[in-house]
């Protein structure tokens, strides 16, 4: 699902490649991409503040009141990702910070990033990282 759009010489990608904004577009081309960037950076900016959170789909969309296909649809625009993946990327790029810089033991970390067991955690850090968190940790972050 690619499509392009262009006006004037100004590059609008929509669907799963990146979305870039520009207020020069005329409101009618402009109009749903435009409200699918303002409902990402809302959600975006709600989903960094309370990582530590449960936070699923339905609570996004009533936040935003909006369906959750827009709400998947303006995250696959902005970023490329579902809204889990982005949720889940967040919360380990937050888990990887937190391992440099303190010496919280890796389950206190793993909770404080919103994962419920140290297990999905483990198993999540390995895929995204490489190797599992004490690996990481160990290694400095590297």
């Amino acid at each position: 699902m690619h499509f392009f759009i262009a006006d004037a010489g100004i590059r609008l990608y929509i669907g799963y490649t990146p979305l870039w904004h520009t207020d020069t577009l005329c409101y009618s081309v402009m109009s749903l991409p435009y409200r699918w960037k303002k409902i990402y950076d809302s959600a975006s900016s709600y989903i960094l503040t309370h990582l530590d959170e449960r936070l699923s789909i339905d609570s996004l969309c009533r936040m935003q009141a909006v369906s959750p296909y827009l709400l998947q649809q303006s995250f696959r625009a902005a970023t490329g990702l579902s809204v889990h993946v982005f949720i889940r990327r967040m919360r380990l790029r937050k888990a990887a910070r937190m391992m440099r810089r303190t010496p919280l033991p890796l389950k206190n970390i793993a909770l404080r990033v919103g994962f419920h067991s140290f297990s999905s955690f483990n198993h999540a850090f390995r895929k995204a990282y490489g190797c599992i968190p004490s690996v990481y940790r160990d290694k400095g972050g590297k």
